[in-house]
């Protein structure tokens, strides 16, 4: 039921742009509302094809979760982009602007969610990409209430880390957080979560850090790591 509810819910949004679109004389704002019934009719039941696609994925991810609930952060947005963002960037249908201000809308209607950036793979190999500079590129656009975790380790690029204490120190808005990845991931470790989890610790709340999508680690870290740090 509440798949099927999803699926209703945002395939609305696509019949509403649709109409909005054949009731439009200007040009380019037809377009848009084109667009967006595209991306709607698609994402209902199917996977995103771009990187717009995505983008507008995780926005419906995450307007749906909190009408049930608070919410436990929502993970490393430079991992869950970066492939689309590489192929729509390679077929030319995606711009640096575009990049970054799909986000910055994102952000924008949004407001106050928890996303992490950086921290290490699962070979604990440094995990920035491209993607983590378009993420804090977005931000940096708008300021605003949003809440992004930079996850710091000695390994980490250092243009992205000097980019993301440049963007902390202009806003004065204390984002990027910036927390320690080794020590959540050692955390977790000690509070029993597998190797092949612990290494997707991410910052998920104001004091918080967990294992995303593992929700039984998730309380028992949460719990053990505040009590060793």
């Amino acid at each position: 039921m509440i798949c099927e509810s999803v699926i209703g819910f945002i395939e609305r949004h696509a019949e509403k742009a649709g109409e909005l679109a054949q009731q439009e004389t200007d040009r380019w704002q037809k377009q848009t509302y084109q667009r967006v019934a595209e991306c709607c009719a698609h994402i209902a039941r199917n996977a995103p094809r771009t990187y717009y696609e995505g983008v507008q994925w995780i926005h419906f991810a995450v307007m749906l979760d909190r009408v049930v609930g608070h919410g436990n952060g929502y993970g490393r947005l430079d991992q869950y982009l970066i492939d689309l963002y590489r192929k729509s960037k390679a077929d030319g249908s995606l711009s640096d602007d575009e990049a970054r201000e799909y986000l910055a809308e994102m952000f924008l209607k949004l407001r106050g969610q928890f996303f992490s950036l950086g921290g290490r793979d699962a070979q604990l190999k440094d995990a920035t990409n491209e993607m983590s500079f378009v993420v804090l590129e977005g931000y940096d656009l708008i300021g605003d209430y949003n809440n992004i975790g930079v996850m710091w380790h000695p390994d980490i690029n250092r243009e992205f880390y000097d980019y993301a204490c440049d963007v902390l120190a202009r806003h004065g808005e204390s984002i990027p957080v910036l927390v320690n990845y080794d020590l959540m991931r050692e955390a977790e470790l000690r509070s029993g979560v597998p190797e092949e989890d612990a290494w997707n610790v991410v910052y998920s709340g104001c004091q918080w850090f967990c294992i995303q999508g593992k929700n039984p680690a998730t309380r028992t870290s949460t719990r053990s790591s505040c009590s060793n740090r």
